[in-house]
């Protein structure tokens, strides 16, 4: 999975009509690629 931008959250932003801070998306940014790894390794999971 490619790393994901803080332009690409500013976009997701418009679409949500949410607002984040420079500073938020960055911090996103760092954190966003573990959790959709993690969420990724649980759908393998069977139940």
């Amino acid at each position: 999975m490619s790393r994901i931008t803080p332009g690409q959250i500013e976009a997701a932003e418009a679409l949500l009509g949410l607002s984040w801070t420079a500073a938020e998306r960055a911090q996103m940014c760092d954190n966003l690629a573990g959790q959709i790894g993690s969420a990724q390794a649980r759908r393998v999971t069977r139940l």
